[in-house]
């Protein structure tokens, strides 16, 4: 008896949308602006198309571990964060944030993730190693992605 109350009282519940989610991919594209100074007086600034990932995971129970991925071209950088604050239509605070390449940092600096109902907006700002530049510099690169809910893919 005491089972078949049990089971009643789970049936009863609400469905998942209720609970908190285990676990979110966001599929973030758009435009990135790379500044390089030629000299004291003069910058130039390149458009280049990226994407980002982002999975956010559950991690030792109480805490989110995020894999962050961007795609530049051909080339892939990628970086983790723990516990990366996430607010649902409104600002947060910024977290720092270091890709590599393997293990040479590509891209140093801060991101920012502000969730909506069916995606949100990544936000980037920092540095990021020149495409094929033998100095190595790191130039400034500042990013605003549109981000679509991965989990809700082929719903539309």
């Amino acid at each position: 008896m005491r089972n078949a109350l049990w089971i009643v009282a789970f049936l009863a519940l609400p469905s998942s949308s209720a609970f908190a989610r285990d676990s979110l991919w966001l599929l973030c594209t758009g435009t990135g602006l790379e500044t390089i100074s030629s000299d004291s007086t003069h910058s130039t600034t390149t458009r280049h198309g990226i994407a980002v990932t982002l999975f956010d995971v559950r991690y030792k129970a109480v805490q989110r571990l995020d894999s962050i991925e961007l795609m530049f071209g051909a080339r892939r950088f990628a970086g983790e964060i723990l516990n990366l604050e996430m607010a649902v239509d409104q600002k947060n605070r910024p977290a720092r944030l270091e890709l590599k390449e393997a293990t040479r940092t590509m891209f140093v600096g801060q991101i920012r993730v502000s969730a909506g109902r069916s995606g949100g907006k990544l936000s980037l700002s920092g540095k990021m190693r020149q495409a094929f530049d033998a100095s190595q510099e790191l130039v400034p690169f500042e990013a605003t992605l549109a981000c679509k809910d991965m989990s809700e893919f082929g719903a539309d």
